[in-house]
Order: structure tokens, then C-alpha cells, then sequence
């Protein structure tokens, strides 16, 4: 991989935030010992870790995250150390001379990678893992991707989503941060006693391996497809409708009117000081299991409405509901089925 493409990759796994340590808002620079074999690039919040090759040989020594950022936009053409400096050349003939951090308490990859297997049901996972909770939330509990030996599936206790295609054995749970913006592609995953090690290409991320996590059986809690009234509707359109839906929505939220075979779904803003504005779109879709005259409405978290949809790589999706203001709007796509429960106040 290209220098640059590599630190902007890595760079993403460095810790970041006030109250994280200096020590890991940084990019390792690692260097071969034999001249002329390219190096690689490694970066760490503590926890999480990625490591890849790049195209070029490289000095040894810590760069700061915020150059390693900089760089990243670049592409570069050479990059050697003297003494306590990096020396930096831009494609365009740009120079930089950047300082090495101290590495002496930095710590270093693993080197007991083994031998990773393909998991060839990776394309229905990926279409799961927005709906994990993101490192930001509160509630680390939600963080993973549980893969059981007959599912995997992620929650962040406002949206559960489960694909139906063999787990693990023994079941694990893997950090949803370890598959972030993958999507094609072969992923390879591999364990031993302490650490998960999952690759694409020739990307590696790992972590340790979680001892003890009260993950919930999200399957328990996705309701059943056979006792709900479903429209199938054209993936494209409703994904290009919820898109300009966000534009407008000040509370992100929209309102899904189930009517039969149509669907009609709106989004407003009411800020005060400002002309109401809204956006209104329309489908006809194919009903299944709608009893005459079931009308339901749906206010849920539009964002959320969107991460579903554009997963889905189905051209037609089914939108499950009920009549009850308090039912979750159940997606379907594939393998995939994913619940969304109501916006509220």
C-alpha cells in the first residue's frame, strides 16, 4: 500500500480525544533490518491496533498523530531520519522536517500472528455492523460484533440487526471498531489465547481477546417476520428519498405512513426563526400480509433508517410494522433482518 494511504488508515486507530494519552496519538514508523525492504506503518489507542506494509522503506521512530495526519494527505515521495528528525518529501516537491518522539514506552505489535482463515460469509456481516454501538457511546457493553455459531448480530440498544449465516465456534466477540470501513473484499480472522487478529489485503487489526462481556441474544429481542404486514419497496429510491429526508429533518427523525400498498414518508423542521420547511416523498410498493385497511405510522431516527438502507445491496427491501405506535420497524434484506424502535421525546 501507498505511504499515504497507510497513515491515513492507521492513523484512525490512534487514540484520540482530551483525556487520552499522548503516548497514543501517535503513528509507529517501523523500519526493516535489512536496507531496502519495505516497512510498515502501526498505530495504537492501547487497545485496538493496526498495522500495514507500505510500498517504500522506512526509518524507525514515533510521529506525532497530527503530522501523521498531514502526511496523509500527501503523496510522498521519501522519508529518512537523522538523529531526531524526520525528513519528509512531498510528490509535489514539498519538504518537511518533523520531530521523533520518544518510543521507549510505545509498545510494539504482536509477533505471534498465525496463519488467518478466510470467513467467507463476510458479505452479509458487514451489512450489520453500523448498527453496534460506535466508540463514542456510553455503553461499552455494545461495542462488539457477536458472532454465535448460527448468527452474528450487533445492537446499540436502540436498533438490534442479526444475519442469519454460520457464526463462529466457539462463539466470539469481536470489536465492531476492528471491521470499520471495510465492505468488499476477503476478511480473514484468526484468535489464540489473548488476542483477535482480523485482515483485508494486507491490513491487520487486532485487539485482546474479551474475557466477560453480558452481551444480549439480540435474536430474542428482533421480532418475528410472520405475524407482521410488510411493502416491499425499490432500495435505490427510498435510499435517495431518506438522503434528501436528512437535509431537512431538524430532530433527524422521519415519518414512515404505511397506507396498503403506499408508503409516503416525511421529514420536517420546525426551528424557531426560521420558515417551517419540509419534504415529503412517495411510494408504491408491493404489500404482503396487510390487513384492508391497516394504516401505521412510524416516526423513527432517519440517520439510523438510512445506515439500514444503504447496506442493503438487495434492489427491493422489505419494511415490516405494526399498527402500534410502540412496535420497532423491522428491515429486511438478504440475510440481514434489523428492527429500529420508535423515536421518542
Amino acid at each position: 500500500m501507498e505511504l499515504h494511504q497507510a497513515l491515513r488508515r492507521v492513523s484512525a486507530f490512534a487514540a484520540s480525544g482530551a483525556k487520552a494519552p499522548d503516548l497514543y496519538k501517535t503513528v509507529m514508523l517501523l523500519g526493516n533490518d535489512v536496507p531496502d525492504l519495505p516497512g510498515r506503518v502501526f498505530a495504537t489507542d492501547g487497545w485496538h491496533g493496526c498495522i500495514i506494509p507500505v510500498d517504500r522503506p522506512l526509518p524507525t521512530g514515533l510521529l506525532g498523530g497530527r503530522w501523521a495526519k498531514l502526511l496523509a494527505k500527501h503523496e510522498l515521495a521519501q522519508v529518512r531520519r537523522a538523529g531526531d528528525t524526520f525528513h519528509v518529501e512531498t510528490a509535489e516537491g514539498n519538504f518537511y522536517q518533523l520531530g521523533v518522539l520518544d518510543s521507549m514506552a510505545y509498545p510494539l505489535p504482536p509477533d505471534d500472528v498465525l496463519a488467518l482463515q478466510p470467513y467467507p460469509y463476510w458479505p452479509h456481516v458487514w451489512p450489520i455492523v453500523h448498527a453496534a454501538a460506535s466508540p463514542k457511546s456510553k455503553q461499552p457493553t455494545f461495542r462488539y460484533i457477536h458472532f454465535r455459531p448460527t448468527c452474528v448480530e450487533a445492537t446499540d440498544a436502540i436498533r438490534v440487526a442479526v444475519a442469519d449465516v454460520p457464526g463462529l465456534e466457539p462463539e466470539r466477540l469481536i470489536p465492531a471498531r476492528l471491521f470499520a470501513g471495510w465492505r468488499d473484499g476477503e476478511v480473514r480472522m484468526g484468535f489464540t489465547d489473548k488476542l483477535i487478529f482480523v485482515a483485508r489485503g494486507d491490513e491487520l487489526r487486532f485487539c485482546p481477546q474479551v474475557v466477560e462481556n453480558h452481551f444480549p441474544d439480540c435474536k430474542r429481542h428482533l421480532p418475528s417476520e410472520h405475524a407482521w404486514p410488510a411493502l416491499v419497496v425499490e432500495t435505490k429510491a427510498l435510499r435517495n428519498a431518506l438522503i434528501k429526508a436528512q437535509v431537512v429533518s431538524a430532530l433527524q427523525t422521519v415519518a414512515l405512513h404505511f397506507d396498503g400498498a403506499d408508503l409516503k414518508l416525511k421529514s420536517w423542521d420546525l426551528q424557531d426563526g426560521t420558515d417551517p420547511r419540509e419534504f415529503e416523498a412517495r411510494f408504491r410498493g408491493t404489500p404482503a400480509g396487510v390487513p384492508e385497511g391497516l394504516r401505521a405510522t412510524k416516526v423513527v431516527n432517519g440517520r439510523y433508517l438510512l445506515d439500514a438502507v444503504k447496506a442493503a445491496r438487495t434492489p427491493h427491501l422489505r419494511l415490516c410494522y405494526q399498527e402500534s405506535v410502540d412496535s420497532p420497524l423491522r428491515i429486511e434484506h438478504g440475510a440481514t433482518a434489523e428492527s429500529l424502535w420508535p423515536w421518542r421525546t
